[in-house]
């Protein structure tokens, strides 16, 4: 997968996600139950965290393709 389509795609579930979180916590304000706002609370714990690896991803520069980090020293 494209990298930049990877971002994408993680971008749009972490929006989702806040979507879900802010109708979570509406609803468990709205019904007054503290049940619907615990589940509220991690499901907005989980979405932060998935925003901060989607994030973390697109900083990441890319390696070569023999997965090295290091070019090799040499034999001096």
């Amino acid at each position: 997968m494209n990298r930049n389509a990877q971002w994408v795609r993680d971008a749009s579930v972490t929006l989702m996600d806040a979507a879900v979180t802010a109708g979570l916590i509406t609803g468990a304000l709205l019904l007054r139950t503290r049940w619907l706002a615990a589940i509220g609370g991690v499901w907005a714990v989980l979405t932060l965290r998935q925003g901060y690896l989607a994030a973390r991803a697109r900083r990441r520069p890319t390696h070569p393709p023999n997965g090295t980090r290091h070019q090799p020293r040499s034999p001096n």
